[in-house]
């Protein structure tokens, strides 16, 4: 209960401000009305969710990861490309790999002392043009639906993917708020300066964000 009332007091502007903006598009737009427009509304933060939390990661910590998009791109090619493998299996190579680049970006920024903004475009094209040479610069697809159509059956206004993408999105924020780490990337991004003579290790950090990001 005092976990909640401490939320609820710390966010309480965002929340209302939240709930004015959903007022107003209900009142301005039918089609925001009902079921159907949640589910739509749900349905489409599994992509986005899920890129602009990786962003945010990199913001909080006072860098910037213009790589996400093709990043996300980069390890959707791979996960078709191994769907042999089995889905679920391709799925978790393609987020090993998506971490382990956003890692090395996060080491390499710190290590050269370059800005992130200049070294995530050029990841970005890097990305990019990998991406077109796996798929041979067609869309690929999977050739299996099975599971991804398992994790698309609606439950209300929610899917398992949904949901999914709500856990994370939940868990990312209580990373940040109530771990040691979380609070350290937070620190660098706020006060880098005080945050390093206090002890934080900047390039560690920095590789974590990445890493998430990624």
């Amino acid at each position: 209960m005092n976990a909640a009332r401490e939320f609820f007091l710390k966010y309480s502007l965002q929340i209302v401000v939240l709930l004015m903006v959903v007022g107003i598009m209900v009142t301005v737009s039918p089609g925001f009305r009902g079921e159907a427009a949640l589910f739509s509304s749900l349905e489409r933060l599994i992509p986005l969710g899920v890129i602009a939390a990786g962003l945010a990661v990199t913001m909080i910590a006072g860098e910037f990861d213009l790589s996400v998009a093709s990043m996300a791109a980069f390890a959707g090619a791979i996960a078709v490309q191994l769907e042999g493998l089995g889905l679920i299996a391709s799925i978790l190579i393609a987020a090993a790999v998506g971490v382990l680049l956003g890692a090395l970006q996060g080491w390499m920024i710190a290590r050269l002392g370059i800005s992130s903004l200049v070294f995530t475009v050029g990841t970005l094209i890097l990305l990019r043009g990998a991406t077109w040479l796996a798929t041979g610069g067609v869309p690929v697809t999977l050739s299996d639906y099975t599971l991804s159509d398992a994790l698309m059956v609606r439950i209300w206004v929610f899917t398992p993917l949904s949901l999914t993408t709500i856990a994370v999105l939940a868990t990312l924020g209580i990373f940040l708020s109530r771990t040691r780490w979380g609070r350290e990337v937070s620190s660098i991004g706020g006060a880098r300066q005080e945050a390093v003579a206090s002890g934080v290790k900047l390039s560690s950090r920095l590789v974590l964000a990445f890493a998430i990001s990624g």
